[in-house]
């Protein structure tokens, strides 16, 4: 009996020789998991060092880029204050100009109808003048060609 009670507790012993090979096998892959997600978790890390690193390199060129607006804006506000004293000038002349040209009379401009009679008036005496040279020309030309008919 007593052989029979050592196999009993031999084969409870191999049993827990089993159980616990088996956990030791899933402790390993646990640890093999555990060393992926370590793995992992650097890399991912690493990632985040290198976001981190660009966006203080965004930061520092967003810096860069505020004061040069700023600058930018104090370079308006200057022009526009110019602007402004030249608006006050350019009032002031204006109303001087306009002035001027109410002292000196409003300027007469003629209308298309008088410009068209004039431009008659024009032709008919431009029309006087040429037509005494036409006919002393047609008459020249007549008594040329009466000359040069005689010679032949």
């Amino acid at each position: 009996m007593s052989e029979e009670r050592f196999d009993r507790i031999d084969q409870r012993f191999e049993h827990f020789d089993e159980r616990f090979d088996r956990i030791d096998e899933w402790r390993k892959r646990a640890d093999q998991h555990f060393e992926q997600i370590d793995d992992w978790q650097k890399r991912a890390d690493q990632r985040f060092d290198g976001i981190d690193t660009r966006l203080d390199r965004v930061d520092a060129r967003l810096d860069r880029i505020e004061t040069w607006q700023t600058r930018a804006d104090d370079r308006f506000a200057r022009i526009e204050t110019r602007l402004d004293s030249v608006n006050q000038r350019v009032g002031v002349l204006h109303e001087d100009v306009v002035s001027r040209i109410a002292a000196t009379g409003e300027a007469r401009l003629p209308t298309k109808r008088e410009m068209d009679e004039r431009f008659d008036e024009m032709r008919e005496l431009f029309a006087r003048r040429i037509d005494p040279l036409e006919a002393a020309v047609r008459l020249h030309s007549q008594e040329i060609a009466a000359l040069k008919k005689k010679r032949r």
